[in-house]
């Protein structure tokens, strides 16, 4: 498991979040291609080891990001809040199972 990963989508997502207006804001595609990757990298990470979490994560990254019409030729791509706070959780949790790995929570 890459804790460094996980650590920067985390902040990626909180400093977006962290602005105002951020549920108006669109999502540029290089940003939206480097989330999914790093998510998807975790995901594959965590497969074997934590398998609820894997497919939680799996769900919210698949609505984490959604698109909008702004006129007939214009499509602006969101980001789900629920789904990005599904995923803070879940990676908040990955990483205190790193920094903890023999507690059970």
């Amino acid at each position: 498991m890459d804790i460094n990963r996980i650590v920067r989508v985390s902040e990626w997502l909180r400093n977006f979040w962290n602005r105002p207006g951020a549920i108006n804001e669109p999502i540029i595609n290089t940003s939206i291609i480097n989330v999914k990757e790093a998510l998807v990298y975790i995901e594959q990470s965590i497969h074997e080891d934590q398998p609820i979490i894997y497919r939680v994560l799996h769900e919210a990254g698949n609505n984490l990001f959604f698109e909008r019409n702004i006129n007939p030729y214009t499509v602006a791509v969101y980001m789900n809040p629920i789904a990005a706070g599904q995923i803070l959780g879940l990676l908040d949790v990955l990483t205190g199972v790193h920094s903890n790995p023999k507690d059970d929570f």
